[in-house]
């Protein structure tokens, strides 16, 4: 019985172990598992299987994420690309008008044309200014009234209404744009060689009646359509210039065109007091009894001609804003415009009813008084320029 007891508790004791021992296998678990979270070792390769983890899990959602905003990426990419190619395209206009007006602004008239073919003009035919045409233009020696370079803008003109027998080419100096402001110097120097002819006219019938009827012979102003044929019986006029007045104009014409400087105004002395100063140093030639008029014909011309041929582009605004306060031109300018006018005398004169005798007498009155500024060229051409500004040059241009 002894044995039976001992064998059954032993089969009894072995039945039971299989299910002892997983508990004990836990147990075993749990000490290994508190061991590691006390082991610095363990803790540290515990963080680092976590952040590998947690990165695997965050580049799986980008890749995700990605997938799902592709197309929305573009659309966007594309309005950005359309965005910066429009900006581009924008200060690449803005640069090229710039650059443009930049070099329209150092346009020089006498040797770039300005004017196209085929387009409406106001153009000089002797004093008067009539509506022309441009017919054709090419670059031709230089006169003398342009000392400045050798060749020059030219253009051939048919004037409206008359034949093409009267088409002809003039200098660049002797086209006027066809605007308002042309229209109304049309009016203004039309007006004053018209008045100018008729006081002339009126001197020497006075004259002729004065000595018995024995005066000199008359010419009668012909119609427009027969100027052309007047100006070739006119001798031809010229105004000597000196090799010092010569460079006062190169000087001048590079300072404004080249250099955006322009003349103070009012200018001392002015027109008024040179040609003051002038009939005091007159005192036997023999323009002398016509002294009186021809002064007043100067100041006549200068006023009228001042703003359409004695000025550089560059020089308008400045007139413009002069003309508001004081209407007499010969009170604001001095000298150097002065002098300008002498140049362009000759192309005005020749178109003139003046006879021969009394045009000799015209000429010498004004190589006199070149000499006369030539003499006093320091006192009465002064050089005081200053410079423009960018804002005053755009406005010029």
């Amino acid at each position: 019985e002894v044995g039976l007891l001992l064998a059954d508790a032993m089969s009894a004791r072995s039945s039971r172990r299989p299910a002892s021992r997983p508990a004990q296998g836990r147990g075993n678990a749990e000490r290994e598992s508190a061991t590691k979270q006390h082991d610095p070792a363990a803790r540290v390769a515990k963080a680092c299987d976590g952040a590998t983890a947690t990165e695997a899990g965050k580049a799986k959602g980008k890749v995700k994420g990605k997938g799902r905003s592709t197309s929305g990426q573009k659309q966007k990419t594309k309005a950005k690309v359309a965005e910066k190619t429009a900006v581009k395209s924008a200060k690449r206009a803005k640069s090229g008008s710039s650059g443009s007006s930049a070099s329209s602004s150092h346009i020089d008239p006498a040797v770039q044309f300005t004017f196209e073919v085929g387009e409406r003009v106001l153009c000089f035919h002797g004093p008067i200014i009539y509506d022309a045409v441009i017919l054709k233009r090419e670059m031709r020696p230089a006169p003398d009234d342009v000392p400045w370079v050798a060749t020059a803008c030219h253009y051939r003109v048919h004037y409206v209404g008359w034949k093409k027998s009267q088409d002809g080419w003039v200098l660049y100096t002797r086209v006027l744009k066809d605007n308002a402001e042309g229209r109304q110097m049309q009016q203004r120097i039309n007006a004053a060689t018209h008045e100018m002819v008729s006081s002339t006219k009126s001197s020497r019938a006075k004259k002729s009646a004065s000595s018995g009827g024995g005066g000199e012979r008359q010419l009668d102003e012909p119609p427009a359509v027969q100027k052309e044929r007047v100006h070739c019986k006119q001798p031809e006029v010229r105004i000597p210039l000196s090799d010092t007045l010569k460079r006062y104009l190169i000087e001048d014409w590079e300072n404004v065109t080249r250099q955006s400087k322009v003349l103070t105004v009012p200018v001392s002395p002015n027109v008024h007091e040179i040609l003051d100063m002038y009939i005091a140093t007159v005192k036997k030639q023999p323009f002398k009894p016509l002294l009186a008029e021809f002064i007043a014909g100067i100041k006549t011309y200068f006023n009228a001609c001042l703003s359409t041929i004695l000025l550089y582009r560059q020089e308008i605004p400045q007139h413009t804003a002069v003309s508001m306060e004081e209407a007499d031109m010969c009170r604001v300018y001095g000298g150097r415009h002065l002098l300008r006018l002498l140049v362009k005398m000759p192309s005005l004169l020749i178109h003139t009813t003046i006879d021969r005798s009394r045009m000799s007498v015209l000429v010498s009155a004004f190589h006199d008084l070149a000499k006369f500024l030539d003499k006093h060229s320091q006192e009465l051409l002064p050089s005081t320029y200053i410079q423009q500004s960018q804002e005053y040059m755009k406005r010029a241009s």
